[in-house]
């Protein structure tokens, strides 16, 4: 929701283009951080577990960020980035511990859950900021009662007393498991690397770029939300249709060319018709997000080997999500051109059709 907020922060904060972009990009630097201790992290429980504590950080980031002032409003961006990077990280592992043969299904409808969920927060933002003098703080008020509520059916529906797995607490750091030198395993980080960067700016820009294009700040977070809430139910089946597939190539491949061009429409258009066009292009980010969720649990062979893949893949992929916002707002800076900047969006399509062309070999990983 901070994307169709940016507007409205800026004012409130005076904040620049480079405050904007690291606003929109700490949480997710955040994701990438995570990664180098999400061995000691799993020290803390079972997976339920890690997970039940994230929600009650998330709850306690959201509540506080919504309360405070400019310093936390990033403090606390931090925190929320902490708690959902391990979140990101147990999820898959959660998944081939419950229900390995449903993987396809069950990644596809948490992901579409959060897309859903995602459009819902982008469309009230900007509406429940001018509701009110509490402005942008009532924007993040819902969020801030789901994540509590989402916390609480945690502590007392999935409380355990089973503690971690020998081999969770002797887990070795990520950053020297053999998985670093697989091939295949670079390929998995790499697509999902390409397909976070491309989210995370668009959601950032993509509303200040709508308002270059004729529309006011309600209609474009109503046409980002529209075009998030339909690419996140495309989302749901799609996976679990790949899972049925030994070589997921032809599929990866199709939604990267999908996304590049929407992009190159978005640029080149103008009207009502870059409703279409950016609908195109979220439906390819929100099957392409499931997807790369989806290759962590299928290329491995094993719950510790989904941690470590899952790890791995989503600490590089955030790494490079978290400086693309601010990538792309340096591009506007030298350009002074908007469309310009949605180049940069089609060169990480290629880079993940590239990536996907490997990733989405058949087999599984070995390491």
């Amino acid at each position: 929701m901070i994307g169709p907020l940016l507007p409205i922060l800026k004012v409130d904060f005076n904040l620049s283009t480079v405050s904007q972009s690291v606003l929109t990009g700490i949480s997710v630097f955040a994701f990438s951080l995570m990664a180098l201790v999400m061995h000691q992290v799993n020290r803390l429980g079972s997976t339920n577990q890690v997970l039940t504590l994230s929600a009650v950080l998330l709850s306690i980031g959201l509540f506080s960020r919504m309360v405070s002032g400019f310093y936390g409003l990033f403090i606390f961006s931090l925190v929320i980035g902490i708690s959902i990077a391990v979140i990101n990280f147990m999820l898959p592992v959660w998944v081939k511990e419950n229900s390995a043969q449903g993987s396809g299904y069950i990644t596809g409808i948490y992901a579409a859950i959060m897309g859903v969920c995602g459009s819902l927060a982008v469309a009230a933002a900007v509406p429940l900021a001018k509701l009110t003098h509490y402005s942008w703080r009532l924007s993040m008020a819902p969020a801030t009662v789901l994540a509590l509520g989402v916390a609480l059916i945690w502590l007392f529906k999935f409380r355990e007393t089973k503690t971690a797995t020998e081999d969770v607490i002797k887990g070795q750091s990520i950053l020297k498991h053999p998985l670093f030198k697989s091939p295949s395993a670079w390929a998995v980080a790499l697509f999902f690397g390409c397909q976070s960067m491309m989210f995370y700016s668009t959601a950032t820009w993509i509303p200040t770029i709508l308002l270059t294009k004729g529309f006011t700040l309600s209609e474009a977070g109503v046409a980002l939300a529209s075009a998030t809430f339909i690419g996140s139910i495309a989302g749901i089946f799609v996976p679990h249709l790949a899972s049925m597939r030994e070589d997921a190539r032809p599929l990866l491949a199709a939604i990267s060319l999908v996304c590049i061009g929407a992009f190159a429409a978005i640029a080149l258009d103008s009207g009502p018709r870059i409703i279409l066009w950016l609908i195109l292009g979220n439906i390819s980010l929100f099957i392409s997000f499931p997807l790369s969720l989806l290759l962590c649990v299928t290329k491995s062979s094993s719950p510790e080997q989904t941690k470590y893949l899952s790890i791995m893949s989503q600490s590089i992929g955030y790494f490079l999500a978290a400086i693309a916002p601010l990538l792309m707002g340096v591009i506007f800076e030298i350009t002074l051109n908007w469309d310009l900047t949605l180049v940069f969006i089609m060169v990480l399509g290629l880079i993940q059709l590239l990536s996907g062309f490997f990733a989405g070999k058949p087999g599984k990983i070995k390491f």
